[in-house]
C-alpha cells in the first residue's frame, strides 16, 4: 500500500510516501506567490525536472573555471526558484542561487534517455 503526505515547511514542499513500512522523502522547492496571494504555492515543474541528471562536458570544464562543484550544482538545482526558455531551442534556464549570488543553469531534457542534461552554470551579473 502506498501512502502519501505532504507537508509545507518554510518554502519547501515534503512529500513523505510510505511503501511496506518504509519512509522515503522528497522535497520540491516552492515558489512564493506575492502579488495577489501572501500565501504559498507549489512551483509547476514539468516531468523531466525528476529525471537523472547528466553532467556535459562544458559544464564540468566550467565547475573548475567558476569555482563549483558537482555537489553545488545538484544543490543549486534542489533549490532553484524558476525555469524559462532558454535561447536555443530545446534548452531551459534555471534561476537558483550559490553562495548568496543568483546564478543560471542551462539544461536540456533527453527524452529518449530520460536524462535532464545540464550544459552549463553561470552567476549572474547585476
Amino acid at each position: 500500500m502506498i501512502e502519501a503526505k505532504n507537508l509545507k515547511y518554510f518554502g519547501i514542499l515534503i512529500v513523505y510516501t510510505t511503501l511496506r513500512g518504509q519512509a522515503v522523502g522528497h522535497q520540491k522547492r516552492l515558489a512564493a506567490v506575492e502579488k495577489t496571494d501572501p500565501g504559498i504555492s507549489e512551483m509547476q515543474w514539468p516531468d523531466w525536472w525528476e529525471w537523472e541528471l547528466e553532467i556535459s562536458p562544458h559544464v564540468e570544464k566550467r565547475m573548475g573555471d567558476r569555482d563549483f562543484t558537482e555537489i553545488d550544482l545538484r544543490t543549486m538545482l534542489e533549490n532553484a526558484d524558476a525555469y524559462r526558455t532558454d535561447v536555443v531551442e530545446g534548452r531551459w534556464l534555471i534561476e537558483t542561487q550559490h553562495r548568496r549570488n543568483r546564478w543560471h543553469v542551462i539544461v536540456e531534457p533527453d527524452p529518449v534517455e530520460s536524462l535532464l542534461v545540464v550544459i552549463t552554470a553561470y552567476p549572474v551579473d547585476r
